[in-house]
């Protein structure tokens, strides 16, 4: 069985980010509208599933973009 904890605090999301937690909670409502995870209404934790599925969401779109633009490069 995983050790891992599914429900993670803000610490928690900030280090899977690589981000310090005063940098996450400055920049939580840019994120929301992104479509980050919001914490559990009761718990008030992020569920790491969906904060992981989220993060690899970003680098997908990240990586695209970064392949689009090359494209574009090329056929320039």
């Amino acid at each position: 069985m995983n050790d891992t904890p599914r429900m993670i605090d803000l610490v928690s999301v900030a280090r899977r980010m690589g981000r310090s937690r005063s940098w996450l909670y400055r920049k939580l409502d840019d994120l929301n509208r992104l479509g980050f995870p919001p914490p559990h209404p009761v718990i008030g934790r992020w569920d790491s599933a969906q904060v992981d599925r989220w993060l690899d969401m970003q680098g997908m779109q990240a990586a695209d973009a970064a392949g689009s633009q090359a494209n574009e490069q090329a056929e320039a």
